[in-house]
């Protein structure tokens, strides 16, 4: 999972702290705040399910992607 950029009409954000820089310009560095962009986004769109935002996309735990997993494995063994 990392963006699409081919697809998305956004523009690419930190995978550490979810701001308008790449990841590898974060200044928080690779053990500073997390925020996931993805469930950010999502809480600002109340969507249920969403718990927490103090983790990175790439987190297992991260809901989106979960869900995304979830699919993916779905799809795979159809």
């Amino acid at each position: 999972m990392r963006h699409f950029g081919q697809w998305c009409r956004e523009k690419a954000r930190c995978g550490q702290c979810g701001n308008k820089h790449i990841t590898k310009d974060c200044p928080e560095g690779l053990g500073g705040i997390k925020s996931c962009v993805l469930c950010k986004e999502g809480m600002r769109l109340k969507v249920k399910g969403i718990s927490e935002i103090n983790h990175t996309p790439f987190n297992v735990l991260c809901f989106f992607k979960k869900s995304w997993l979830e699919k993916r494995n779905h799809y795979q063994h159809q």
